[in-house]
Protein backbone atom coordinates (compact mmCIF):
# COMPACT_ATOMS: atom_id res chain seq x y z
CA UNK A 1 0.00 0.00 0.00
CA UNK A 2 3.41 2.55 0.30
CA UNK A 3 3.05 2.86 -3.45
CA UNK A 4 -0.66 4.79 -3.37
CA UNK A 5 -0.85 8.33 -2.97
CA UNK A 6 -2.87 9.48 -0.17
CA UNK A 7 -6.18 9.78 -1.45
CA UNK A 8 -5.94 6.12 -2.07
CA UNK A 9 -4.21 5.16 0.54
CA UNK A 10 -7.55 6.52 2.54
CA UNK A 11 -10.01 5.04 1.04
CA UNK A 12 -8.68 1.30 1.12
CA UNK A 13 -8.36 2.42 4.71
CA UNK A 14 -12.05 3.28 5.12
CA UNK A 15 -13.35 0.29 3.02
CA UNK A 16 -11.03 -1.95 4.86
CA UNK A 17 -12.42 -0.47 9.07
CA UNK A 18 -15.83 -0.45 7.43
CA UNK A 19 -16.47 -3.47 6.36
CA UNK A 20 -13.53 -5.45 8.01
CA UNK A 21 -12.23 -7.04 4.67
CA UNK A 22 -8.63 -7.54 3.89
CA UNK A 23 -6.32 -4.84 2.49
CA UNK A 24 -6.15 -7.15 -0.53
CA UNK A 25 -9.96 -7.27 -1.18
CA UNK A 26 -9.90 -3.49 -0.46
CA UNK A 27 -7.74 -2.46 -3.22
CA UNK A 28 -9.39 -4.66 -5.36
CA UNK A 29 -12.54 -3.57 -4.76
CA UNK A 30 -11.22 0.06 -5.14
CA UNK A 31 -9.56 -0.78 -8.41
CA UNK A 32 -12.85 -1.95 -9.88
CA UNK A 33 -14.60 0.96 -8.95
CA UNK A 34 -12.48 3.35 -10.40
CA UNK A 35 -11.58 4.29 -6.79
CA UNK A 36 -15.07 5.40 -5.63
CA UNK A 37 -15.27 4.51 -2.41
CA UNK A 38 -19.23 4.38 -2.83
CA UNK A 39 -19.23 1.69 -6.37
CA UNK A 40 -16.49 -0.56 -4.00
CA UNK A 41 -19.26 -0.37 -1.37
CA UNK A 42 -21.85 -1.49 -3.52
CA UNK A 43 -19.73 -4.21 -5.23
CA UNK A 44 -18.66 -5.38 -1.93
CA UNK A 45 -22.34 -5.42 -0.73
CA UNK A 46 -24.07 -6.69 -4.16
CA UNK A 47 -21.35 -9.81 -3.92
CA UNK A 48 -22.45 -11.86 -0.21
CA UNK A 49 -20.03 -15.03 -1.54
CA UNK A 50 -17.02 -12.83 -1.02
CA UNK A 51 -17.83 -11.94 2.78
CA UNK A 52 -16.06 -14.00 5.25
CA UNK A 53 -17.99 -15.51 8.47
CA UNK A 54 -18.12 -12.46 10.83
CA UNK A 55 -14.79 -12.41 13.40
CA UNK A 56 -15.92 -11.74 17.02
CA UNK A 57 -12.12 -10.93 17.65
CA UNK A 58 -12.39 -7.77 15.02
CA UNK A 59 -16.11 -6.96 16.41
CA UNK A 60 -14.86 -6.74 19.65
CA UNK A 61 -11.95 -4.81 18.97
CA UNK A 62 -14.47 -2.40 17.38
CA UNK A 63 -16.30 -2.38 20.41
CA UNK A 64 -13.89 -1.62 22.80
CA UNK A 65 -12.44 0.84 20.96
CA UNK A 66 -16.00 3.02 21.19
CA UNK A 67 -17.52 1.88 24.91
CA UNK A 68 -17.41 3.86 27.56
CA UNK A 69 -14.94 3.65 30.00
CA UNK A 70 -17.42 3.65 33.06
CA UNK A 71 -19.94 1.49 31.51
CA UNK A 72 -20.74 -1.66 29.28
CA UNK A 73 -22.30 0.85 26.33
CA UNK A 74 -21.34 2.82 23.62
CA UNK A 75 -22.00 6.08 24.43
CA UNK A 76 -22.21 9.58 23.25
CA UNK A 77 -18.23 9.84 23.37
CA UNK A 78 -17.76 6.83 21.52
CA UNK A 79 -20.35 7.57 19.18
CA UNK A 80 -18.72 10.82 18.29
CA UNK A 81 -15.47 8.84 17.60
CA UNK A 82 -17.48 6.48 15.41
CA UNK A 83 -18.41 9.13 13.57
CA UNK A 84 -15.24 10.71 13.10
CA UNK A 85 -13.60 7.44 12.14
CA UNK A 86 -16.45 7.04 9.57
CA UNK A 87 -16.15 10.67 8.17
CA UNK A 88 -19.84 11.44 9.05
CA UNK A 89 -21.41 14.41 11.29
CA UNK A 90 -22.79 12.70 13.97
CA UNK A 91 -26.41 14.94 12.69
CA UNK A 92 -26.24 12.74 9.44
CA UNK A 93 -29.19 10.51 8.55
CA UNK A 94 -26.06 8.15 8.14
CA UNK A 95 -26.18 7.94 12.02
CA UNK A 96 -30.06 7.34 12.10
CA UNK A 97 -29.78 4.75 9.54
CA UNK A 98 -26.86 2.64 11.63
CA UNK A 99 -28.89 3.19 14.81
CA UNK A 100 -31.62 1.37 12.80
CA UNK A 101 -29.83 -1.44 11.92
CA UNK A 102 -28.42 -1.94 15.30
CA UNK A 103 -31.89 -1.85 16.91
CA UNK A 104 -30.86 0.54 19.32
CA UNK A 105 -33.21 1.21 22.17
CA UNK A 106 -32.04 4.51 22.64
CA UNK A 107 -30.29 6.71 19.63
CA UNK A 108 -26.65 7.25 20.22
CA UNK A 109 -26.32 4.36 22.35
CA UNK A 110 -25.45 0.92 21.39
CA UNK A 111 -25.08 -2.33 24.06
CA UNK A 112 -22.94 -4.71 22.97
CA UNK A 113 -25.34 -7.41 21.38
CA UNK A 114 -26.88 -4.26 19.47
CA UNK A 115 -23.54 -3.00 18.51
CA UNK A 116 -22.59 -7.29 17.46
CA UNK A 117 -25.77 -7.65 16.03
CA UNK A 118 -25.65 -4.46 14.07
CA UNK A 119 -22.91 -4.56 12.36
CA UNK A 120 -23.31 -8.51 11.77
CA UNK A 121 -26.53 -7.42 9.87
CA UNK A 122 -24.93 -5.00 7.77
CA UNK A 123 -22.84 -7.31 6.54
CA UNK A 124 -20.17 -6.12 8.52
CA UNK A 125 -17.02 -9.13 9.86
Amino acid sequence: MHKLGRGHRDKVQQFMAITGTSEKFALQALKASDWNLEGAFDLFYSQPQIRSIPDSRHLEELYQRYKDPYTDMIMADGISLLCNDLQVDPGDIVMLVISWHMKAATMCEFSRQEFFLGLQTLGFN
